[in-house]
């Protein structure tokens, strides 16, 4: 009695010996950053240091965003920018530090040289992504048509570009263009200004506002 219990006590060692020679051959296989969910080197020095994950935007709430307005639109001229804007305001030419969500405003067409004619857009934009692969998202607002009057709810609808971030400027293309330039902070308020091109040849006059 007490020789087989000799037996099968040995013989429950050796299966713990073997189950943990199991797990240590799992561990050494997969890392210790893969087993507990990290991000590897190789993968963290494929993106630039100043990665920034864009939001979910299919989830985005509309009625969450702030869009441009009436009083931000009259501080603005689509010739020579933001009209507050002082002589002092620093340039910003960190991609980090314009990332994030702006309220937006854009004349286009302001000569009515097209059939539809001057309109205004109050909108929202987002700059995401890196300075190599930079996003910018249009979060459409209201729409304001000069020769009509009418104003369209474009609420809920977006616009994607991609493109770079250069010394300072944004360029990006989707099924439209957009050159964001002259990124400035003045008191605590970040402004930028940039040229939209329509996919119709219309261009567009952007102001950005934080």
């Amino acid at each position: 009695m007490f020789k087989n219990n000799k037996y099968s006590i040995a013989a429950k060692s050796l299966c713990f010996i073997l189950i943990l020679m199991s797990l240590l051959t799992v561990l050494c296989g997969c890392g210790a950053g893969e087993l507990f969910g990290q991000t590897s080197e190789s993968e963290t020095s494929s993106k630039s240091s100043d990665y920034h994950k864009p939001d979910d935007y299919m989830s985005l709430e509309p009625k969450n965003l702030e869009y441009g307005d009436e009083e931000m639109l009259s501080n603005f001229s689509y010739k020579t920018g933001w009209k507050d804007l002082s002589d002092s305001a620093e340039k910003v030419s960190d991609f980090s530090s314009v990332t994030g969500y702006w309220k937006a405003v854009m004349i286009s067409d302001p000569d009515s040289e097209k059939p539809d004619g001057k309109f205004t857009d109050l909108f929202n934009v987002e700059i995401a992504g890196s300075s190599d692969e930079t996003s910018v998202i249009f979060n459409w607002g209201r729409r304001l048509m000069d020769k009509t009057g009418e104003e369209l709810d474009l609420r809920g609808t977006r616009g994607g570009h991609t493109g770079t971030f250069t010394d300072g400027a944004i360029n990006a293309k989707g099924s439209n263009s957009i050159e964001l330039t002259d990124f400035r902070s003045d008191n605590g308020i970040n402004y930028a200004v940039g040229k939209y091109k329509w996919s119709d040849g219309t261009e567009g006059y952007i102001g950005l506002m934080r």
